[in-house]
């Protein structure tokens, strides 16, 4: 079985790991094909190392013709600022005038969007949680983690230098 380096020690099968390596190509998770929970961990630990928001589909329910989209900001040092937010909820409205939302600073869920514009929704979600202006750094976890790993840093180049 060939492994992704991102994802040593996690048992994926052919399929998932497809699945992944597509995530990570689009931008976006589409699990509406699959609901295995080590599959989103798995992705969900891939956007923290890389810093950039979650996005995934998935269906609302097991026959269902809508899906939910999900947009998370929690694995970036960023929030989605009011630009942000309008952008999403405009896109939102694009989406139909069915399509339950809910938005906050931290990212946004859309559900009863239908199965076939769901990949489409879901890269605009992604290009407006990763566009300047869009999203704004949170300073104060910036500043914890600057402090962190500043002082971790600083220390190993004295001990290099002794």
């Amino acid at each position: 079985m060939r492994r992704f380096p991102h994802f040593s020690g996690v048992n994926l099968d052919g399929r998932e790991q497809g699945t992944i390596s597509r995530a990570r190509q689009n931008g976006y998770l589409d699990q509406r094909n699959q609901t295995r929970e080590l599959l989103r961990s798995s992705y969900e630990r891939w956007c923290w190392t890389m810093k950039i928001p979650i996005v995934r589909i998935r269906l609302r329910s097991r026959r269902s013709r809508y899906c939910v989209v999900l947009l998370e900001m929690y694995t970036t040092p960023n929030t989605l600022s009011s630009e942000g937010q309008q952008a999403l909820a405009r896109l939102g409205d694009k989406a139909g005038q069915h399509v339950d939302q809910s938005l906050s600073r931290y990212g946004g869920e859309f559900g009863k969007i239908p199965k076939l514009d769901a990949p489409k929704f879901a890269r605009e979600l992604f290009r407006i949680g990763t566009t300047l202006g869009y999203y704004v750094p949170d300073l104060a976890l910036l500043e914890a983690r600057r402090r962190k790993y500043g002082q971790a840093l600083q220390e190993r180049r004295r001990a290099a230098i002794a």
